[in-house]
């Protein structure tokens, strides 16, 4: 983290809460998140309101292809949100892990260059 005014304080938006009873964060990061979304009400104008991502919108920040978390669940075609938020949550994005891996590739083949 940067030494910045801000430093040391998390935004309560984008942090994960803590589950009942685990004595730990909960796991499901992306179940947490929200966006700000306009939301027009009857004085006329549009206020901004705090709304959670869909599973969808989780699934495409992850980098994960749309539907990916949506699988048969307990005898159920659809998948309820909460087991889709957890695996997301759970997971890791994507680029971040093609990105590391690459990384992981470099040193090894540099370290091989070396041996020879």
């Amino acid at each position: 983290m940067g030494g910045g005014p801000d430093s040391g304080r998390i935004s309560g938006t984008v942090s994960s809460k803590w589950a009942k009873g685990s004595g730990g964060p909960a796991g499901d990061e992306c179940y947490n998140m929200v966006a700000l979304a306009p939301s027009h009400h009857a004085g006329g104008g549009t206020r901004w309101a705090v709304r959670r991502l869909t599973p969808l919108e989780c699934e495409r920040l992850r980098g994960f292809p749309d539907g990916w978390t949506s699988v048969p669940y307990r005898s159920r075609n659809a998948t309820p949100d909460g087991p889709r938020y957890r695996a997301l949550g759970n997971g890791m994005a994507v680029n971040v892990m093609e990105w590391i891996g690459e990384r992981i590739d470099n040193v090894r083949r540099e370290l091989a260059e070396r041996r020879t």
